[in-house]
């Protein structure tokens, strides 16, 4: 298990990693953590950038996890505008394809 790798930069809640030492077909792992204020489902994406050291790059691989937070006791307003519970059941079909 790799240690923890600290971040290149983080501006604008875009955290970004610099692995300038991997090798073709090696793996790194990144390890972080983060915590939920509110419940709700939270969307972790990223976008995996390849470039050789001769200039030459492929195009980006993009991936996502999502995990769902239930309602606990603390829980914390979250900021700007929300949507009223109107008890809408928002899951469909269509919308888990969107997602996988």
């Amino acid at each position: 298990m790799d240690a923890s790798i600290p971040p290149s930069s983080c501006v604008d809640g875009t955290v970004t990693w610099n692995l300038i030492d991997i090798m073709s077909f090696d793996t790194k792992k990144i390890v972080y953590r983060t915590e939920a204020l509110q419940s709700g489902t939270f969307v972790n994406e990223a976008r995996v950038s390849v470039r050789s050291v001769d200039g030459t790059s492929v195009r980006p691989v993009y991936v996502s996890a999502a995990v769902t937070v239930g309602e606990f006791d603390g829980e914390k307003q979250a900021p700007g505008w929300q949507p009223p519970a109107w008890g809408c059941n928002l899951s469909c079909e269509e919308c888990n394809e969107l997602t996988s």
